[in-house]
């Protein structure tokens, strides 16, 4: 997240992360820092003092390949929860995990993913729970009237 000033966003798509360092990151999801901001005012007429910018990247095991999100692990989850989001991903979502194809579309069958690999990784969507893919920035301010 970038503190003021930022420009503000036309919408969910075309906007640019800032060049300069964020104020706040975190990749920790479960249990993010918590940081007070009490001198921070956002009461400025022009909307570019008063604009966070906050930003989301899901790697999906782009870093490490064993973080992927995995069908085989999703449905034994304790808080997988059908009525709230996904277990696992079907069969036509999954690519493979390891091995020569690794990220090929496998169809559930591990075979299409050579010796090596598995036919067990999901594509990241978003998700109600820390055990999925979410992103949401909390906070409060209050605005007292005059």
């Amino acid at each position: 997240m970038w503190l003021p000033p930022n420009e503000r966003c036309p919408g969910t798509a075309n906007c640019d992360v800032p060049s300069r360092d964020p104020d706040y990151e975190s990749r920790l999801y479960d249990d993010p820092v918590e940081v007070s901001y009490d001198s921070l005012a956002l009461d400025g007429e022009d909307p570019v003092e008063r604009t966070i910018r906050a930003c989301a990247v899901y790697d999906n095991g782009a870093d490490d390949p064993l973080e992927v999100k995995r069908h085989s692990v999703r449905p034994d989850s304790p808080n997988c929860n059908t009525q709230l989001g996904n277990c696992g991903c079907s069969e036509s979502g999954r690519v493979c995990l390891g091995g020569s194809k690794q990220g090929t579309p496998c169809g559930g069958d591990d075979a299409a993913c050579g010796e090596d690999g598995l036919c067990d990784a999901c594509p990241v969507l978003g998700g109600v729970t820390t055990d999925d893919e979410m992103f949401l920035p909390l906070g409060s301010y209050y605005v007292q009237a005059p």
